[in-house]
């Protein structure tokens, strides 16, 4: 049990602790938008979807926490925790929203990655050293191709898999 407990708390001013922060930060908002578009539900908007972005900066943190540490679970405890705000916001059941959120974090994963690599092509012909602002543009291009791949007629509507039929 004290192996779960996390001994050393996070150095704030290291640098790349808050731009890790940042970025899971950032990925979690990005998998709550996919998690939304994934299942068509763009229209209902409510109070408590004002909540994902503190909550989601709080799960950012306790995650940067637990990976400080070197727990494989950080990533579970980040997946789980998501999965569990989604559920209460849209109402679906855990089971189903730990699906939807899965694949959510894994397309954003995707995209993340493709962005790192397009953003490798300005990385060196500019020569930016900045992280904050690699950070910056690698964000800036994955919600571009976030909002580009939901802008397709096919990713518009709602994935067959997370169907009505396959919820119940």
């Amino acid at each position: 049990m004290a192996n779960l407990i996390p001994i050393t708390l996070i150095n704030l001013y290291d640098i790349d602790t808050v731009i890790y922060i940042i970025k899971m930060f950032l990925m979690g908002l990005c998998t709550y938008y996919t998690f939304i578009h994934v299942l068509n539900l763009n229209s209902s908007f409510s109070i408590k979807s004002i909540n994902v972005i503190p909550i989601t900066f709080i799960i950012a943190f306790i995650h940067t926490i637990l990976k400080s540490d070197y727990h494989p679970t950080s990533i579970i405890f980040f997946i789980l925790s998501l999965s569990i705000l989604h559920s209460f916001i849209t109402s679906n059941r855990i089971g189903y929203s730990i699906l939807v959120t899965l694949f959510s974090f894994s397309l954003n994963y995707l995209i993340y990655f493709v962005a790192i690599v397009i953003e490798f092509v300005p990385y060196k012909i500019i020569g930016i050293q900045n992280d904050i602002y690699n950070l910056i543009l690698i964000y800036a291009i994955h919600i571009i191709l976030l909002s580009s791949l939901f802008k397709i007629r096919r990713f518009n509507k709602r994935f067959w898999i997370f169907s009505k039929e396959f919820k119940q």
